[in-house]
């Protein structure tokens, strides 16, 4: 049973993850050098992502847990190399929960907010650099889940060898 939770869990979550980590670089790659070259783009900045990030993170977390909770039972090839995935992607959503996106929904299409424009470009431009490295470092999980969804589908497809009684 639990395997086949676990299997049926793992694409969706693939699917959700990507997505996430799409947006997430998109943001990072396009939209953050604007906000760091002209801070009143920051500050005016509408929250984008409201009807993208809120949505799907949760829906990844959710079934992030049902991959680790299934995983302990489900035959995964590497459980060392799955179990290091998981471990990065809960130093990744962690750091995302207790520091980016805080930061975002605190600071970001704020204009009222009362720091200088000299401090808040400040701290944006720490957040962006540690934005980046959270994102390169997001890669990891992200590879190392599509590898071992790939030998999970190998085992499965493995045939089985019946062998004759005599």
């Amino acid at each position: 049973m639990m395997n086949r939770i676990f299997r049926f869990t793992y694409l969706p979550f693939l699917i959700v993850m990507g997505l996430v980590v799409g947006g997430a670089l998109y943001q990072t790659i396009s939209i953050v050098p604007f906000w760091e070259k002209d801070i009143t783009m920051f500050r005016n900045y509408g929250h984008w992502g409201i009807n993208y990030f809120p949505i799907l993170s949760p829906l990844m977390s959710v079934l992030w847990l049902v991959l680790v909770v299934t995983g302990i039972k489900a035959d995964v090839p590497n459980k060392k190399l799955f179990y290091t995935a998981n471990l990065f992607f809960l130093l990744i959503m962690g750091s995302t929960f207790l520091y980016f996106a805080p930061f975002l929904l605190t600071h970001m299409g704020h204009p009222q907010t009362q720091l200088s424009d000299g401090e808040l470009a400040s701290m944006l431009h720490t957040w962006a650099r540690w934005d980046l490295v959270r994102q390169l470092t997001g890669l990891i999980p992200f590879g190392i889940f599509i590898y071992t969804y790939h030998r999970i589908g190998a085992v499965a497809a493995r045939p089985q060898i019946q062998w004759a009684r005599p």
